[in-house]
């Protein structure tokens, strides 16, 4: 099981559509169309490693930084900005709850 970064792909229908193999989905997009996610990279099923992209914490940290973003409920102004230390307690916490 991986932290992953992937992109949504379009369906049959021409809408987005997110890839069936993630599993926690939808996190920390960026304005590139990235997400996010949670995926079984040794499982029995596909995964299309062109788009999903397994994530150390150090790579996560890396990625997630630039966004000045802030999850739903963060108070910035009462709690400060995101720093390093709570893009890592993030990723430990999204870890644990899918581990």
């Amino acid at each position: 099981m991986a932290v992953i970064k992937y992109k949504m792909y379009k369906n049959e229908q021409g809408r987005r559509a997110v890839p069936g193999y993630v599993e926690d989905r939808g996190h920390w997009g960026d304005g590139n169309g990235n997400y996010i996610g949670w995926a079984d990279m040794d499982g029995p099923f596909y995964i299309d490693t062109n788009n999903a992209t397994e994530l150390t914490k150090a790579e996560f940290v890396t990625y997630a930084t630039p966004m000045n973003s802030e999850p739903a409920g963060w108070d910035a102004d009462a709690m400060g900005a995101w720093q390093a230390a709570d893009l890592e307690a993030w990723y430990d916490a999204f870890v644990a709850a899918n581990s």
